[in-house]
């Protein structure tokens, strides 16, 4: 990323930090771009949708993108007051629990899934499902792309005893809900 790119480039949400400052700039990993067409995308545990939309206007209509006309970008959340209008054409937010299984019109549909910070929402005992559920997701020869980040790591935000008051309190609920650390 150039020094002009940093110099104004907001950091106005996590999503933004993790492109950024992890992805170097990129949503989905140049690998994946280079090997596999993004005709079909499906993001696990989409929450508003930005990610799929930043998709939409940063890989569809390029030169090495699908058309929007063409294009299947489809987000599942268990949560669908998360969801955002968007304004990216061709994006799709569906309320789902993506440890249950998907309706068989989904089976085999996606060139890449991607699930992005469900380590900290779910319990352990449900991560073989949700595994299995995304590589049912994946076409023949498609990409499961998944990233786990922990903020606390990035000193985002001045070491302070209402910080740590704050994250003691995250902890102490993941620990009682039996959620992975």
């Amino acid at each position: 990323m150039s020094d002009v790119t940093r110099k104004f480039c907001p950091i106005t949400s996590k999503l933004t930090v993790i492109k950024y400052a992890i992805l170097d700039g990129q949503l989905i990993h140049p690998t994946i771009r280079r090997l596999g067409a993004l005709n079909a995308v499906a993001d696990l545990g989409c929450g508003t949708g930005a990610w799929l939309e930043d998709v939409a206007n940063t890989y569809l209509d390029s030169n090495s993108g699908a058309s929007r006309s063409q294009a299947t970008l489809i987000g599942f959340d268990i949560n669908a007051l998360a969801f955002t209008e968007t304004s990216a054409a061709g994006v799709q937010l569906l309320e789902h629990d993506c440890t249950q299984d998907f309706d068989a019109q989904y089976t085999a549909s996606f060139d890449v899934v991607n699930i992005r910070g469900l380590a900290f929402a779910l319990p352990r005992a449900s991560f073989l499902r949700l595994i299995k559920n995304a590589v049912h997701l994946l076409k023949p020869g498609g990409f499961l792309q998944w990233l786990e980040t922990d903020s606390r790591l990035w000193n985002a935000y001045p070491e302070s005893a209402e910080i740590s008051k704050i994250l003691a309190t995250i902890n102490a609920e993941r620990q009682e809900r039996d959620l992975l650390p």
